[in-house]
């Protein structure tokens, strides 16, 4: 009963309050917002340019060095057909076991050599992506921003509000140092 009557009471000072004259609403300050493709900076900066060339140097020597790895183990293959024949069964069996033992020694090469690839693919583009964040904090103090958000996420932008090419060329005027070179 106490309780309702705390309820009751609560209920009649806000209808009682409400009855007061509203004060005006302010109107709400300004807050320009920012836009960035963040794709495109990734894509057209110096440095996305400069990790995506590194990137490719990276793909190629890797695919030249599994590609040597698959001919030599072909070649190894052919020899051992011709040598079916030829050796006594056991030493053949022994040369076949031990040939399917590095056959699997080079998948496992190969697979741990491209997942080493795309992890420092992606650690560069990681990187990329921090060296741009200070740059946009600095962006949004200057222009008295309080949100910078990603193209993708916008319906519709006034290009007064895109800041994609300015943080591309603050970008290209830091190049950060690209990722570590081929690993071998």
């Amino acid at each position: 009963m106490r309780a309702a009557l705390v309820a009751l009471g609560l209920v009649a000072s806000g209808l009682i309050a409400g009855a007061a004259p509203a004060q005006p609403a302010q109107a709400p300050t300004a807050t320009p917002v920012l836009v960035v493709d963040l794709d495109r900076v990734l894509r057209d900066s110096a440095p996305a340019v400069e990790q995506r060339a590194l990137e490719v140097a990276e793909r190629r020597a890797l695919r030249e060095k599994l590609d040597g790895m698959k001919r030599a183990l072909e070649q190894e293959e052919a020899e051992l057909v011709v040598l079916r024949d030829t050796l006594p069964k056991a030493a053949f069996d022994k040369r076949v076991t031990d040939f399917d033992q590095r056959v699997r020694a080079a998948r496992r090469t190969a697979q741990e050599d491209a997942a080493a690839l795309q992890a420092r693919i992606a650690a560069a583009q990681a990187a990329l992506q921090q060296a741009a964040q200070p740059l946009m904090e600095a962006m949004m103090r200057e222009r008295g921003a309080v949100l910078v958000i990603d193209r993708k996420t916008a319906l519709a932008v006034a290009p007064a509000f895109d800041a994609t090419d300015a943080l591309i060329a603050r970008l290209d005027a830091m190049q950060p140092a690209p990722p570590p070179g081929p690993q071998r």
